[in-house]
């Protein structure tokens, strides 16, 4: 398998090749590309220049990967029915940021709080949980997909069967669809 690269205008190449089960990435602050091999129960790392190496390893499944500014890198990571946030520091030392759910799609909003889906298989009709800095949760909004993202606004986006969904968390008007009749997003 390969990770591609694509710049601006739309030139492709091959950024690495020869990996195994690539799965969700995520950029820290420095450029650096992380990306779950979750075959081998690893997270890898590229630098900006291309040079690959083994973040962490011995994982159970690693899933959603999401950077915080202060370059620590949270990874969800699948126990069975149930699972863990972790997060890593810089040099990969690792810590328990949230445990016992189905947790996919991290992202971090601009204050620095953590937002997770908790829909997945065991629990279809999931919520969004939004955690502070210090692991704290303090929001729960329902949700039928893993994948989030935020606008530069502020509006939080979230992709559930056929269609993107904006919730209430948004600064302007309360949850609405965005788009309609997708195949599969994420």
């Amino acid at each position: 398998k390969q990770i591609l690269k694509y710049t601006p205008d739309g030139t492709k190449s091959v950024f690495a090749s020869g990996l195994d089960e690539v799965g969700p990435s995520a950029f820290d602050r420095a450029g650096n590309l992380f990306v779950t091999e979750s075959s081998q129960g690893a997270i890898l790392k590229f630098t900006p220049d291309g040079t690959q190496s083994t973040f962490v390893s011995e994982l159970s499944f690693p899933g959603w990967l999401a950077c915080d500014n202060a370059g620590n890198l949270f990874a969800t990571e699948s126990l069975g029915d149930t699972g863990d946030i972790l997060r890593f520091t810089p040099s990969g030392t690792k810590s328990t940021f949230a445990s016992g759910g189905y947790f996919s799609g991290l992202v971090f909003d601009s204050v620095g709080n953590l937002f997770t889906s908790t829909a997945g298989p065991t629990n279809p009709n999931g919520v969004i949980v939004a955690y502070r800095p210090d692991g704290t949760s303090f929001a729960l909004l329902p949700t039928s997909g893993p994948g989030l993202a935020f606008d530069a606004s502020g509006g939080l986006y979230v992709t559930g069967p056929g269609e993107i969904v904006i919730p209430a968390l948004t600064p302007g008007p309360p949850a609405f669809s965005f788009a309609r009749g997708l195949d599969g997003p994420l």
